[in-house]
């Protein structure tokens, strides 16, 4: 199991405004593990007229991983969802997605 972003993912996350000081550091570069990701990742999120909460599970029938965002109050309609062959890929897919709307406070 995958518990460390790569450096390019790392870097990826920088750019994006999260600070290099949330990493731990790997090889002397900073590089954000599963424990930080899920830290980073809002559990619950307001969503225009909605609640959005986070769903994290291992699809059996595709053995994938799939990191997403459900409506509470739509009978939990999908909002997004990104899946991946390890949870950490899938989940800072989420993750870019979340900063790139500015659901992560910085």
């Amino acid at each position: 199991m995958k518990t460390r972003l790569t450096l390019e993912q790392s870097l990826n996350l920088m750019v994006r405004g999260v600070k290099a000081s949330e990493a731990s550091t790997f090889l002397g570069e900073p590089c954000f593990t599963l424990t930080e990701l899920l830290a980073l990742v809002p559990t619950q999120k307001s969503f225009a007229n909605a609640e959005l909460y986070l769903n994290l599970y291992f699809e059996l029938a595709g053995h994938k991983w799939v990191a997403q965002y459900l409506d509470y109050d739509k009978d939990d309609d999908v909002i997004v969802d990104y899946s991946a062959n390890e949870l950490i890929d899938a989940l800072y897919s989420l993750c870019i997605w979340c900063l790139d709307r500015g659901y992560i406070t910085l």
